[in-house]
């Protein structure tokens, strides 16, 4: 019985994991609208992203870029 049990709780456990993926892999692929929609403007249109500051990223990769670096030592 003890079992069956854990079968069961095991077959349980298995379905929740498997619905918890395909709801993650729904959320972030592509739609047939998506897909309609980069086909006629050549982009997507979404609210909730925040736009790229590229003027932030320019100065942050000039940054990195300006930074010196130690040569490795020999052993």
């Amino acid at each position: 019985m003890t079992d069956l049990l854990w079968i069961g709780l095991a077959v349980v456990v298995v379905v929740v994991v498997a619905r918890r993926r395909i709801a993650r892999a729904e959320a972030g692929s592509l739609s047939d609208a998506l897909v309609r929609q980069i086909e006629t403007t050549g982009r997507i249109e979404a609210d909730d992203v925040d736009p790229l500051d590229v003027a932030r990223a320019r100065a942050e990769e000039d940054e990195f870029w300006s930074q010196t670096w130690d040569e490795p030592e020999e052993i």
